[in-house]
């Protein structure tokens, strides 16, 4: 396997540590679309607009499940999720898209998890939720992060939460940006290792209205 498919695989795995992907829910989140070029994507029910930057790409709803699945088993070995919650998690989760670059980082996922129907989840606010996801990274055996802290930063002219991780054996970084919606977990999470770069796509995501 090369550097490129391993980084790639570390990331799914990082992720499905809270959640993973199933476009079955039937609450009040909405998914957004892509314009017809492929290079806009916009989502009226959470107000974002975002353009794909060049040389990145989004995944096909079939190339996520594809390779969300791949973690799956890493996280249910080292316990930290049994075959029936990492099911349900399946049904409780949304992707709305996945921009990777062709070196497979930086990445930006765009996900919602319905969490009003989780006893563990139910009454969390977004310090709550990123509490969870917190605990379920340092429970990794197979990876080891560092957790840098949380913080306030704006996405789109809102505030949000954001969660910072390091994987200690690597110069990869990771931001979850928070934002509760009802019954809803909007989650933005942002793999990297050039801040710049990011900080650059950040500013360019805007409000639709």
């Amino acid at each position: 396997m090369t550097t490129r498919h391993n980084i790639f695989y570390i990331i799914i795995v990082i992720i499905l540590t809270n959640i993973s992907c199933q476009p079955i829910i039937k609450n009040s989140m909405q998914t957004g679309t892509w314009s017809k070029d492929g290079r806009i994507f916009k989502n009226e029910w959470i107000n974002l607009c975002v353009i794909m930057p060049e040389g990145y790409r989004a995944l096909s709803q079939e190339e996520i499940q594809e390779a969300v699945g791949l973690g799956g088993e890493i996280l249910i070995n080292d316990g930290i999720f049994n075959k029936q919650t990492y099911n349900l998690s399946k049904i409780l989760t949304v992707y709305d898209f996945f921009i990777i670059a062709e070196s497979g980082i930086p990445n930006f996922i765009l996900l919602y998890e319905n969490i009003g129907i989780q006893s563990i989840l139910n009454n969390f606010d977004e310090e709550g939720y990123y509490n969870e996801v917190k605990k379920n990274l340092e429970k990794l055996d197979t990876l080891t992060y560092e957790c840098i802290g949380k913080s306030i930063k704006n996405l789109a002219g809102d505030k949000w939460l954001v969660g910072s991780f390091h994987l200690t054996d690597s110069g990869v970084f990771q931001d979850y940006y928070l934002k509760k919606i009802e019954k809803t977990m909007v989650v933005f999470i942002i793999t990297y290792t050039d801040i710049e770069m990011v900080d650059k796509f950040i500013s360019s995501i805007s409000k639709i209205k």
